[in-house]
C-alpha cells in the first residue's frame, strides 16, 4: 500500500536533489499543523465523502500555490492529499480483478502517480531538498495518517478482517 506510493515518491524525490537550499525552515510547528489537517480531513471526509476532499484539495492548491513561499496552509493541502491518497491507493490496489477491469475507476498506480506529480511540483516551485521533503512525508506519516485511519477506518471487531 504505501510501498508503491513511497517507492515512486522516492523515485521522483531523487530529481530534486540538486535543487537549492530553501532560505528558512517553516516558523510553525509541523507536528501541530499535520494533526489539524488530519482532523480537518477527518471532517470533510465525514460530511463529503471522497468527491467532496478531492474538490476541496483542487480549491487548495489553487489558492495556496500562488503564495512566493511555502506556507502552513498549504502544507495543511499536501498532509491532507497525502493521507487521502495513501488511504485511496491501499483500498483501490485490494479491490477484485472484476473490478479493477471497470475503466471508471481509478487505478491504484494512477492515483499514486497524480499525487507524486502534485508534491514533485510543489516541491521543486518551494526548492525543498530530498531531506526536508522525506521529512514532510515522515511527519505526515507518523502524525496525520494515524489520525485519520482511527476516525474512517477503525479497528475491526476481533476475527474480522478490516482495510
Amino acid at each position: 500500500m504505501t510501498t508503491r506510493l513511497s517507492l515512486v515518491l522516492l523515485v521522483l524525490l531523487g530529481a530534486l536533489s540538486s535543487a537549492p537550499v530553501r532560505a528558512a525552515a517553516p516558523d510553525w510547528d509541523r507536528t501541530e499543523n499535520v494533526r489539524e489537517a488530519a482532523d480537518q480531513l477527518v471532517k470533510r471526509h465525514r460530511a463529503s465523502g471522497s468527491n467532496g476532499v478531492l474538490k476541496f484539495l483542487d480549491a487548495c492548491y489553487r489558492t495556496h500555490m500562488i503564495a512566493s513561499k511555502f506556507t502552513r496552509a498549504l502544507e495543511g493541502c499536501l498532509a491532507q492529499d497525502y493521507i487521502h491518497s495513501r488511504v485511496l491507493v491501499a483500498i483501490y490496489s485490494k479491490l477484485p480483478d472484476a473490478a479493477r477491469a471497470d475503466p471508471k475507476l481509478p487505478r491504484a498506480a494512477d492515483i499514486a502517480k497524480a499525487v507524486n506529480g502534485r508534491f514533485i511540483a510543489i516541491f521543486q516551485q518551494y526548492k525543498f531538498t530530498v531531506k526536508e521533503a522525506d521529512a514532510l512525508k515522515a511527519s505526515i506519516e507518523q502524525h496525520g495518517v494515524p489520525i485519520f485511519l482511527k476516525d474512517r477506518f477503525p479497528a475491526p471487531a476481533s476475527g474480522e478482517k478490516g482495510p
